[in-house]
Order: C-alpha cells, then structure tokens, then sequence
C-alpha cells in the first residue's frame, strides 16, 4: 500500500530554489535510469531463457538497497527519495522473478567442491 502524503508534492518554501528543484529532477532521472539499466539484461535472460547474464547477488542488492530507501522515503513523506527508489525496488523484483522463472531452465552451474575426486585442481560441478 503506497500512501500519497499531501507534503510531498509542495511548491517551494523558505531555502529553497529552482536550483534545489532542477538538481532533485536529475536525482530521480538519473537514479531511475540507473535502476532500469539492467532490463537489457532481462531482455536476454528472456530471449535466451537462461539467467547465465543476471548476478543475482546484484539483483537482490539493488532491491533491498532501494526497498529501504523506498521506505525512509515513506516514512519521512520525500518523493525525491521515494519516486526513484519505489521504481528500483520494482525492476528490482521483476529481476527476481525473472530469476526464479528462468533459474531452472537454464542449469546455473555452481562450484560446489574446491577439490574433486581427482585431486587438487579438479573440480565437481552440480547443475541446480
């Protein structure tokens, strides 16, 4: 549930400049640009049907990250915080599912044995 607070969107007061304005418009702009960059990596995970491309620690970084910050943005009524972060903790998800969707499909190999069977230097994979 996403509450709209009426001290969000008011117009300039005391300290307050164009300049604060212009400068939070590039914020948003730019930390919502740096959020979405990673659809083009969704658009292959797609297209390939493997999440290979996709780090998932990344992925759940950037949703976590920006679900706090989304959040703080709530709680201290702040729609240049919470305008850009809402939007990151979204893609964020949508690149989450995408993982859980495609994961299996694509038989993500993990390292599981430093050492195989056949000494030092061998390796035993799993695929997941």
């Amino acid at each position: 549930v996403v509450l709209i607070h009426d001290d969000w969107f008011k117009p300039l007061t005391a300290g307050e400049t164009s300049k604060t304005e212009v400068l939070g418009l590039s914020c948003v702009l730019f930390n919502t640009l740096m959020y979405a960059s990673p659809l083009s990596v969704a658009k292959r995970v797609i297209e390939t049907r493997s999440v290979e491309s996709m780090p998932l620690p990344l992925s759940v970084a950037t949703t976590v990250c920006s679900g706090f910050w989304f959040m703080y943005a709530l709680l201290v009524h702040d729609a240049w915080v919470g305008i850009p972060n809402g939007a990151g903790m979204v893609l964020g998800l949508m690149q989450l599912a995408l993982y859980v969707v495609y994961r299996r499909k694509s038989g993500v190999r993990e390292n599981l044995v430093e050492c195989g069977p056949d000494g030092p230097g061998s390796h035993s994979e799993l695929t997941v």
